[in-house]
């Protein structure tokens, strides 16, 4: 974002706090390559064509089976313990 903010040339001289200076030039040079502005287009072309929306946030689909299998087990457990009517401690 920063990049595209500010354009290329000023972009190149004030680099974000939290990068360091070669990794930014290098960054910089890599954001006006030929190969990226294609693929940048190209990935455009095809966010357009999408006919959903993303609507999962940022976790991934086997986070999401982890946290309903850890809730179906943990609801399996209440069920356990609040229907023993045995007695039995």
């Amino acid at each position: 974002m920063h990049y595209q903010e500010l354009g290329h040339d000023k972009a190149r001289q004030t680099p974000p706090e939290n990068i360091n200076i070669d990794d930014w030039t290098r960054l910089c040079d890599h954001f006006e390559s030929a190969e990226f502005k294609r693929q940048s287009v190209a990935n455009k072309q095809n966010k357009g064509k999408q006919t959903y929306a993303h609507t999962t946030g940022g976790k991934s689909c086997s986070q999401r089976m982890f946290e309903i299998e850890k809730a179906k087990h943990a609801a399996a457990d209440a069920t356990t313990e609040n229907n023993d009517d045995s007695g039995e401690v």
